[in-house]
């Protein structure tokens, strides 16, 4: 009896025990999101009003990344549409808490070729440990160079990714990942003589003409809306000229 007594238990404790695994809910692992390398934000779209000298800037992301120890990423732009201002690398985090990497760091690459329109940006972790998460590689600041005047075609254009550009992890495998670009749009301006967006070309248009005249980007009284012809970077007579040149002329609805 007592024997019986022992096994009668003994069955009793497996049952429970089978019945708790079987009817416990065991979480799967969630899949993995997809590592995007991409341009922040995706789309830009200036005018219709003057928007030449305009500036933008684009953040160079990386979102869902494990194990991330090195990166090298390059861009390129139309430098007919497009001009290179600056940028910033935000390496590391303890530096830059919504940039990549941590500790101490290898520069291998940092270079931009403005004339020819592209940035190649190399670097990798000497000593600290790897990268979990989304963050930002670097910075770009854009100014518009070209704008055309309506009724001319709006200019669409991109800021990319290309070749090389790569994701490391810790063994120095490559980590995969898809590439988002920015597309940019620049809307015909209706004269780029009216100077103050008021939709016509008068003596108002003129006089900031006249108050920039051969001020430069340096100059206190500069302003890039008046800085309408080439030469660049200079407001002279070839500004003024398409002021006046222009002058009378008003918008129709």
């Amino acid at each position: 009896m007592k024997y019986l007594s022992l096994i009668v238990c003994a069955i009793l404790v497996f049952s429970l025990l089978f019945f708790s695994f079987a009817f416990t809910t065991v979480s799967a692992p969630s899949p993995l999101l997809e590592t995007v390398v991409r341009l922040d934000p995706a789309i830009i779209e200036l005018g219709p009003d003057n928007c030449i000298n305009d500036t933008f800037t684009l953040k160079a992301r990386v979102d869902n990344v494990e194990d991330l120890t090195c990166f090298a990423l390059h861009i390129v732009w139309n430098t007919s549409y497009l001009e290179y201002v600056d940028h910033i690398v935000k390496v590391p985090v303890e530096t830059y808490p919504d940039g990549l990497l941590h500790g101490d760091i290898l520069w291998v690459q940092n270079e931009v070729n403005a004339s020819e329109g592209w940035y190649w940006v190399a670097i990798a972790t000497l000593d600290g440990p790897s990268f979990y998460g989304s963050g930002i590689a670097f910075e770009i600041t854009f100014s518009v160079k070209y704008q055309p005047v309506d009724p001319g075609p709006e200019v669409n254009t991109s800021v990319g990714f290309i070749l090389p550009h790569d994701l490391a992890d810790s063994n120095s495998w490559a980590i995969p990942h898809s590439l988002e670009n920015c597309s940019v749009t620049i809307l015909p301006c209706w004269n780029l003589a009216d100077v103050n967006d008021d939709l016509k070309v008068n003596i108002f248009d003129v006089m900031l003409g006249v108050n920039a005249y051969q001020a430069t980007p340096s100059d206190p009284h500069w302003n890039p809306r008046c800085d309408l012809a080439n030469p660049y970077d200079i407001v002279d007579i070839f500004d003024i000229v398409m002021i006046v040149g222009s002058y009378g002329e008003e918008y129709l609805f």
